[in-house]
């Protein structure tokens, strides 16, 4: 496999471990609904951007979970606490997801670095980086290059998401519907 084909590959290993996500919430929401399939559907689908898409079903999941005894001094219900962590930690993964299929990916080579070394031991590698118009309205100092490792890493974490959301839809939320 190439180094351009293995970092493509790595791309699509995202996307489609962020699909798992998607796939998952859905579920989450047609319980919450308790709607036909096709119903919750259209009410998920029609829901444009996966980030309003966490919000409604994070609005579901906050009518189908019990609330606090008191509205204050007690504590949030334990599996109310399980998704909230689930929430922020998906939440906390979206900016890399959105940079990955929005943002263009170039070959870099350390041929022309001062100091560097000849064409012909140049090394390529390639990043998923912010174009300059991009980068003038970026709301932090984060504006580093995504390279293979971060996509290994980044597929990782959300893996580990989309399995947390699968025993959350499979466990946590049927003791209370």
């Amino acid at each position: 496999m190439t180094p351009t084909e293995e970092f493509l590959m790595w791309i699509g290993t995202c996307i489609t471990a962020w699909a798992k996500v998607e796939e998952q919430l859905f579920g989450i929401c047609e319980h919450c609904l308790g709607a036909r399939t096709d119903r919750a559907a259209i009410v998920y689908y029609r829901t444009p951007t996966i980030d309003s898409r966490v919000l409604l079903v994070d609005e579901l999941v906050r009518t189908v979970l019990p609330k606090r005894e008191k509205k204050s001094g007690s504590h949030d219900h334990p599996d109310l606490q399980e998704w909230d962590k689930l929430r922020k930690d998906l939440v906390g993964l979206l900016r890399t997801r959105g940079r990955i299929a929005h943002h263009p990916v170039a070959a870099k080579n350390d041929f022309g670095i001062p100091g560097g070394i000849g064409l012909l031991q140049a090394k390529t590698w390639f990043e998923i980086y912010i174009s300059d118009a991009e980068r003038l309205r970026a709301r932090s100092e984060d504006v580093q290059p995504l390279n293979q490792d971060d996509l290994v890493s980044h597929c990782r974490d959300v893996h580990a998401i989309a399995t947390r959301a699968a025993n959350f839809l499979r466990a946590t939320l049927p003791r209370h519907l």
